[in-house]
């Protein structure tokens, strides 16, 4: 990442990927990083996290714990470095989707029959994808081209996403107050513009639907393992590359990241570990789960 400092008003800023922070807040992230977890609540950026009048209405009840304060200090330290290791902020420009929606149109009229297409393309995947690139609408927790800063726009995104992974909850006004840390302008209501009812509703039901499939690989996994062990025989090659390959899946999940092109392939997947399951409640449970999933994502 290259470092550029420059003074706006009595402030001195730093380049942080795409966009500029004041320099303080490079130096708390920083020191943070290096800092053992022991003593993160020692650091100016745990101050800097939790001092925000939100915090105090944010950790109550259940939140009201050292574990807590520490995730989210976490979280927005994982956010701003994310950020700052970028070169650009992807954004999706709404007439570019209805460009591609018309050209994916154009393409499916145009296929000729099935036999005639060459193989990797007469697949039900392929052609899965196809048509859902025809009713392709603007994910509405993608950043757009709109007016505004899109770095900060990301910036929200990113962290109202890794608040209801942490948490199921996305406190908007708590949010604000630790993106005002890097953009000390910002406004409550240019936020709350980004963070609307329609996308911090569909972030958490995707952060459900995320905690949902890990739990079902983990079950498997699981149960997968104990019976290998109460069975006391060697397992086949095959079973251990099924419990390497949900190992697998449960580490990509945790760490965010996709262990399938889509959500309805990894379902199909995970349908295929529920399919070999010997105790039929846990079964019918986890083929229900995944059934209802496979409706909501599945073309």
């Amino acid at each position: 990442m290259v470092i550029e400092t420059a003074t706006t008003g009595n402030a001195q800023e730093i380049t942080w990927g795409p966009t500029s922070i004041p320099q303080e807040v490079a130096n708390a992230l920083n020191t943070f990083a290096d800092t053992p977890r022991k003593a993160w609540i020692d650091t100016a950026w745990y101050s800097m996290c939790t001092a925000p009048p939100p915090a105090r209405i944010f950790f109550k009840g259940a939140r009201e714990n050292l574990m807590s304060r520490l995730t989210v200090c976490q979280i927005a330290s994982d956010a701003y470095t994310e950020l700052g290791l970028q070169t650009e902020v992807d954004v999706i420009n709404p007439r570019v989707v209805l460009k591609v929606r018309d050209q994916a149109k154009s393409m499916r009229a145009a296929l000729p029959a099935q036999p005639y297409l060459p193989a990797p393309a007469n697949t039900l995947e392929f052609r899965t994808g196809l048509d859902s690139l025809c009713h392709w609408t603007r994910p509405v927790c993608a950043p757009s081209s709109n007016s505004g800063d899109p770095c900060v726009r990301a910036f929200i995104l990113a962290l109202a996403r890794r608040f209801a992974d942490a948490f199921i909850d996305i406190p908007v006004e708590y949010v604000h107050a630790l993106v005002t840390i890097g953009w000390p302008a910002r406004s409550l209501s240019a936020t709350r513009r980004v963070l609307t009812a329609t996308v911090t509703t569909g972030i958490k039901l995707d952060a459900k639907a995320k905690l949902a499939l890990e739990s079902a690989a983990r079950g498997a996994t699981a149960l997968t393992i104990h019976r290998a062990a109460a069975s006391r025989h060697l397992m086949s090659a095959s079973e251990q590359q099924e419990v390497e390959q949900l190992s697998v899946e449960i580490d990509r999940v945790r760490q965010g990241r996709r262990r399938f092109p889509s959500d309805a392939a990894r379902l199909r997947a995970l349908n295929d570990i529920a399919q070999t399951l010997d105790d039929p409640d846990l079964r019918a449970d986890v083929l229900c789960l995944i059934s209802k999933r496979l409706q909501d994502v599945a073309p």
